[in-house]
C-alpha cells in the first residue's frame, strides 16, 4: 500500500514550498475531536494563532522517530526517562510492542507484564493490574488499539483503568498511534475522553504513520502535563532530536485538509474491507484456530499452539517453518510477549493476502493430517 495519496502528496508538497514561518503540531490536528484540555492544551511554542490557553509550554509537542511508529516509541522512551527510575516497576499488559520492555529497562525501572485475558481479546482490566502491582508500581504502559491484537479498548474500560490508577497516584502512558484505524463508528476511544481529573496524570502518544498513512515522515505527537513535557522535549532534544519543519508543516497541512482527509477516509474503508475478509477466511477455513476479533489497527493475532510438536516446539518455529515451506511471513508471538501466538499483517494487495491465505491453511492442514493416525 503507497504511504501517500495523490492528493495527500500534492498539499505537502505544496506546504513545503511555501515553507516561511515555523510552526508546530498540535494535538487537535493529529487527533481530531479529542483534544488534551486543562493544563495539557499548549504548544511546544507560542504560536501567533494564539491556539494555547494561557497556559505554561510546553505541553503538547511534536516527537521524531526512525521506525513507522518510532515518533510514538520516541516519546515512550522520554516519558519513561522522566518519569522512572531504578527500583520502580512498571505494568506492562501482554502481548504488546517488544519496543516497550525494553524502553522501560533501558530507563532502568523494571517491567512487569500483565497477561491478557484470552475470552476478553486479550486486554486487561484494572483487577488483573491491580493483581500485578506492589508498593513499588509507578506506572503502566497501555496502547489502544492495541498492537498486535487489534483489540480496542472501550470508553468504559479506560475510565477504569484511569480510575484504579489515579487512586494510587500512578503514571498511565498511553500509544494512540492506531486511533484513527478503529473499524467501529470513528476514532477509537481517548483517555482524552474521560474526565478531568482522571487525566492528571497520563501521557498519551500517537503518530502520524499507521493513521494518516504517512509512513515514510517519521513525525508524531504526545500530550504530557506541562512539568513532564517540558522535561521529555529536553531530553528528546539531546538523544533523537525534533521533528522538522518541513515535516512538520507538510503533516499539518495534510491533516487538515479536505481532499487528504478524503483519501485517509478510502484507505480506513480499504483495510475494513480486507480485515474482514480475513476474519472470514479465518471463520470458513481455519475455523479450529482462535483468533482476536480484530477491531482497529491492521493486525490479526492468532494461536498455533496447537501445532506443537516435535521440531515445532514454539510459535518462532511455526512461523519459520511456515516461510521456508510456504513463503509466508507472520511475526511469532514470542516477541510480542505470549509464546502462543503469531501476527498476520493484512495490509497488502489482495492477490497476495489471498494466495498468502490459502498457503497458511495448506500448511495447518498438512500438520494436522501429519498428526493422523
Amino acid at each position: 500500500m503507497s504511504n501517500l495519496g495523490d492528493s495527500a502528496r500534492s498539499v505537502a508538497r505544496s506546504s513545503v514550498d511555501g515553507l516561511r514561518v515555523t510552526t508546530s503540531l498540535t494535538w487537535d490536528q493529529m487527533n481530531p475531536g479529542s483534544k488534551p484540555r486543562g493544563r495539557y492544551w499548549a504548544s511546544r511554542r507560542e504560536p501567533s494563532s494564539k491556539k494555547t490557553c494561557g497556559i505554561p509550554t510546553p505541553a503538547v509537542f511534536s516527537t521524531y522517530g526512525p521506525r513507522r511508529r518510532g515518533s510514538s516509541h520516541c516519546s515512550l522512551f522520554s516519558a519513561c526517562f522522566v518519569l522512572f527510575e531504578t527500583g520502580d516497576h512498571v505494568l506492562v499488559p501482554v502481548p504488546s510492542s517488544p519496543w516497550v520492555t525494553g524502553i522501560v529497562r533501558l530507563a532502568r525501572a523494571t517491567p512487569v507484564t500483565v497477561p491478557g485475558a484470552v475470552d476478553w481479546s486479550l486486554k486487561v482490566s484494572a483487577r488483573e493490574l491491580e493483581e500485578r502491582s506492589d508498593a513499588r508500581t509507578a506506572g503502566v504502559i497501555l496502547n489502544s488499539p492495541v498492537d498486535p491484537t487489534g483489540a480496542v479498548y472501550t470508553r468504559a474500560e479506560l475510565k477504569s483503568i484511569l480510575e484504579w490508577a489515579s487512586g494510587r497516584s500512578l503514571w498511565v502512558i498511553v500509544d494512540e498511534s492506531y486511533r484513527q484505524l478503529h473499524y467501529g463508528s470513528g476514532p477509537a476511544p481517548s483517555v482524552f475522553d474521560l474526565p478531568d481529573e482522571l487525566v492528571q496524570r497520563a501521557i498519551v502518544t500517537s503518530a502520524l504513520g499507521p493513521s494518516p498513512g504517512m509512513v515514510g515522515w517519521r513525525v508524531g505527537v504526545a500530550a504530557a502535563p506541562a512539568d513532564v513535557a517540558r522535561a521529555m522535549v529536553l531530553l528528546q532534544q539531546y538523544t533523537t532530536g525534533g521533528a522538522s519543519v518541513p515535516a512538520q508543516r507538510s503533516a499539518a497541512a495534510v491533516l487538515t485538509d479536505e481532499r487528504a482527509e478524503a483519501e485517509r477516509q478510502q484507505t480506513i474503508d480499504l483495510l475494513r474491507e480486507k480485515r474482514d475478509r480475513v476474519v472470514q477466511f479465518f471463520r470458513d477455513r481455519l475455523a479450529g484456530i482462535e483468533f482476536v476479533d480484530p477491531l482497529g489497527g491492521l493486525y490479526v493475532f492468532f494461536r498455533v499452539d496447537a501445532f506443537f510438536e516435535g521440531e515445532i516446539d514454539g510459535a518462532a518455529a511455526f512461523c519459520e517453518r511456515l516461510l521456508d515451506e510456504q513463503g509466508v511471513a507472520l511475526a511469532a508471538g514470542d516477541v510480542f510477549g505470549d509464546g502462543r501466538w503469531a501476527r498476520l499483517t493484512y495490509a497488502a494487495p489482495d492477490e497476495d493476502l489471498d494466495r498468502g491465505l490459502e498457503r497458511m491453511a495448506e500448511f495447518a492442514d498438512a500438520l494436522t493430517k501429519g498428526r493422523m493416525p
